[in-house]
């Protein structure tokens, strides 16, 4: 029973590949390209911590940029008493917001190359 709809998501994609005109895929080509390297050379933050105190509660440590580097090699922890009681990790919320920019940074370069098309520019 067919409802006129193509099967699969790739089919789909595929046809609205089709109504791209050349500079629009080239926009979507860098965007695609810019989100695979930012995944691949990711944000690195040394986590929050709590470190034990000689008296009293123990003293939060804040959260600490570590810099980009490859998502296969993360960064060394610093040398310091402090660093035994936090641990590194990706700083998901940089990463998300790269993503977010480059998304829409892509989207808007393709309504721009289409409408310019579409204008006759």
């Amino acid at each position: 029973m067919d409802h006129g709809l193509q099967s699969g998501g790739a089919s789909v994609g595929l046809g609205l590949m089709k109504n791209l005109n050349i500079a629009s895929k080239a926009i979507l080509l860098v965007g695609l390209l810019a989100f695979v390297a930012s995944g691949t050379v990711v944000p690195w933050k040394m986590e929050e911590g709590k470190v034990p105190a000689r008296e009293g509660p123990p003293i939060s440590m804040p959260a600490v940029p570590l810099g980009y580097m490859p998502i296969w090699r993360p960064p060394a922890k610093p040398q310091s008493s402090a660093a035994e009681f936090q641990s590194t990790a990706i700083d998901t919320t940089r990463l998300f917001i790269q993503w977010a920019v480059i998304i829409a940074g892509t989207a808007a370069g393709i309504l721009v190359a289409q409408n310019r098309e579409d204008s006759g520019v």
